[in-house]
């Protein structure tokens, strides 16, 4: 009944006159109405909307007025990209069926004047649609300024580029975007829009690894399209080679390969150019020889869409490689190698150093460590492992690549994957940090079923005897005398054994004129026998990781778990009775193991479950006590525990000689629930260590008794 007007804003501090969105002032006792909408220009975002109403009465005198909010839905959502960050999406059929219709649209909001490019690249989809993009309006496939082919086999299409030139000198301004799915099922990708300013995004290539790409389709009026890669050539590399080949089938989709050290390539300033005709393959080749030389450092390539204009997005493939001039160095069985490696430096290679290790045609097994020497520089280092060949990031048959200081453990059998093969392989180490490391490496082969041969620490002496082995050892454990003629010999030789110890320490003297230039002392410890154990299988339920295996009656099995296969001692985690089903056995998530297996025995009588006396409790001065009706000659315990979740421990035991026992403990006592639990009948009293008291004297830095 008089005159209002009223402002509004999205999120706090509150609107004022001053400090507001949006506002609405009709003059007089008439509707004020504001409407922010979702369609291009979009100015509606999510969130909570403050509205302020102000008196404009003329006569200064009290408003009745009312307000409402009307929320109207589309049929449609409008997805705001953020500049470089790459979401993952799933569209169904917005586009094959006569029904179908677009629900979901992106917008790229673009505030800089100073951009020369904005770029739209679809990654990683599973299908074929149709990439359509508009300025400041909703796109379809008919109505759109520019359009790109998404091919789920193809890598790197689904890419547009819009740059600036005469006609449009700003690309300021609201984009959007849709992605038409070509097909029925539903299609998932994942889209990236960026801005750039000056420099193009530079992907990098890695060792003779192969990465498949699509440069963009080339438009009228603007220079080919581009697509950039670093390679960082290693000091040791005697020769580059860098090789593009085209994959697709038409002529016309041509491209060429420029290269240059140190800075993007162009036409005019190249270190290396290959501008074969149609689909051929590229090739550069950079040596000693050639002009110019090869040096290491970063090389960049330019990959260059040759195609007419708005002809295809081309589908290419694009390879680095290097030769290494690497020394190698050998490894002998069970003898650790010390040695250290540089740090990285930014921008070059991880350094590496290369090892081979010949495995013997009746090896059962073969275990490569490498480990920080726990008094030197620890950093993270990594273990690659090939046959017959110097492994590398993007070749190699295994690899160990723990985080931090772990050690770097790989184990080769019959049963692994790869399995062992005789013949000689080759270990790569690397250093991810940019310090200096100092490690060790060793490699232990295991040739037969025998007993596991132990080294044991020992040293050498001349005396009246002969050259003499001397080694600390433990008495009535045997040892044996090994040696080698050539340190080179692939197997030692058995000289005397076993030598039952009899002393902490303990020596075999040979002649001084042995012909055995190696020497060593070694435990045989006989294997273990084969623990009936069952593979289980893993499934996900909700959070939890389930093990699954089938079991039969009278047996019970055991649920075992570690962390690492190179731990020593399985974690039992429960033990449960076999029914003839297949049984299920889960743990919420997070766990702290890697690797289980269930054992299987027979099924144990079941244990007769614990007994507790009913207890009364006093106090006495600064005692608690507890009392309860025994029976003589019984044993009980009395049990303790410090909160809810502790263990129970056991505090004392009595042997009653009454019918009725106490026990009393000072306060504050560290236990809060306490219990007495029913043991057995003693017959006998318990027997009663003796001890003398032995008199200690010093004796040339020792003490005797």
């Amino acid at each position: 009944d008089g005159d209002v007007n009223m402002v509004v804003k999205k999120d706090l501090p509150l609107p004022t006159l001053r400090l507001f969105d949006y506002r609405a002032d009709e003059p007089g006792p008439v509707l004020d109405s504001i409407q922010i909408t979702n369609t291009p220009p979009a100015t509606l975002e999510p969130g909570s909307y403050f509205i302020g109403v102000f008196n404009v009465e003329p006569s200064q005198g009290d408003v009745n007025y009312s307000v409402q909010v009307t929320e109207t839905t589309v049929p449609y959502n409008v997805i705001r990209l953020e500049d470089g960050e790459a979401i993952d999406f799933t569209v169904g059929d917005n586009y094959v069926s006569d029904d179908a219709s677009i629900t979901n649209y992106f917008m790229f909001d673009v505030a800089s004047t100073n951009a020369s490019t904005v770029r739209f690249e679809v990654l990683d989809s599973d299908g074929d649609g149709a990439l359509v993009m508009s300025r400041e309006a909703l796109p379809s496939f008919d109505e759109n300024d520019r359009l790109s082919p998404v091919f789920g086999d193809r890598p790197g299409t689904g890419k547009l580029l819009v740059h600036t030139n005469d006609v449009s000198p700003v690309l300021a301004g609201r984009w959007f975007l849709a992605l038409l799915n070509q097909q029925t099922n539903e299609l998932s990708f994942t889209l990236r829009a960026s801005l750039e300013t000056n420099q193009p995004p530079v992907m990098v290539l890695t060792d003779n690894l192969w990465t498949t790409n699509s440069v963009a389709i080339n438009q009228e009026g603007f220079d080919q399209e581009v697509d950039y890669y670093r390679f960082a050539v290693d000091p040791d590399s005697t020769e580059v080679s860098f090789v593009l080949d085209n994959l697709m089938s038409e002529e016309t989709l041509n491209l060429d390969l420029w290269v240059k050290r140190g800075s993007l390539p162009t036409l005019t300033d190249a270190d290396g150019l290959s501008l074969n005709l149609d689909t051929d393959t590229e090739r550069v080749l950079f040596n000693a020889s050639s002009d110019p030389a090869l040096e290491a450092g970063d090389y960049y390539l330019a990959v260059v869409n040759r195609a007419p204009t708005d002809s295809e997005q081309v589908t290419y493939r694009i390879k680095g490689s290097q030769q290494l001039d690497l020394p190698v160095t050998p490894l002998d069985s069970g003898v650790w190698f010390t040695n250290t490696l540089s740090g990285v430096v930014t921008g070059m290679p991880a350094p590496i150093e290369v090892y081979s290790f010949d495995v013997h045609p009746d090896a059962n097994e073969v275990t490569f460590t490498l480990s920080n020497l726990p008094d030197g520089v620890q950093g993270n280092v990594d273990l690659l492992l090939k046959h017959e060949s110097i492994p590398s990031f993007s070749d190699f048959d295994a690899a160990s690549n723990n985080p931090g200081i772990v050690d770097e453990v790989i184990l080769l059998s019959s049963e692994t994957n790869p399995p062992l093969q005789s013949g000689r392989w080759y270990l790569t180490v690397l250093n991810r940090s940019n310090l200096e490391v100092d490690y060790r490496i060793q490699v232990l082969e295991d040739i037969d079923d025998g007993p596991i041969v132990v080294e044991v620490p020992s040293t050498l002496e001349f005396g009246p005897e002969g050259l003499c082995i001397v080694w600390t050892s433990d008495p009535g454990v045997s040892y044996w005398v090994e040696g080698k003629r050539l340190e080179s010999d692939p197997n030692w030789d058995e000289l005397a054994g076993p030598i039952v110890a009899e002393t902490i320490e303990t020596q075999h003297c040979l002649p001084a004129t042995t012909p055995y230039q190696a020497l060593r002392v070694v435990m045989r410890i006989e294997r273990p026998s084969a623990l009936p154990v069952i593979d289980p299988k893993l499934t996900w339920a909700g959070e939890a990781i389930c093990l699954e295996w089938e079991t039969q009656t009278d047996r019970q099995y055991v649920v075992q778990a570690k962390m690492a296969l190179t731990d020593l001692d399985w974690s039992e985690l429960a033990t449960l009775p076999g029914n003839g089903e297949l049984v299920t056995y889960c743990l919420d998530q997070p766990v702290d193991f890697s690797f289980f297996r269930i054992l299987e025995s027979e099924q144990e009588e079941p244990r007769p479950l614990d007994e507790f006396a009913e207890i009364d409790l006093n106090f006495e001065g600064d005692q608690l006590c507890l009392q309860w009706n025994a029976e003589s000659q019984r044993q009980y315990f009395i049990e303790g525990r410090r909160d809810l979740l502790a263990p129970w421990q056991i505090i004392d035991s009595i042997v009653a000689a009454s019918a009725e026992e106490s026990f009393c403990m000072v306060l504050p006592s560290p236990w809060q629930f306490i219990r007495v639990r029913i043991g057995d009948l003693v017959t006998e009293p318990p027997s009663v260590a003796t001890y003398i008291d032995a008199v200690l004297s010093l004796d040339q830095g020792n003490v005797c008794l």
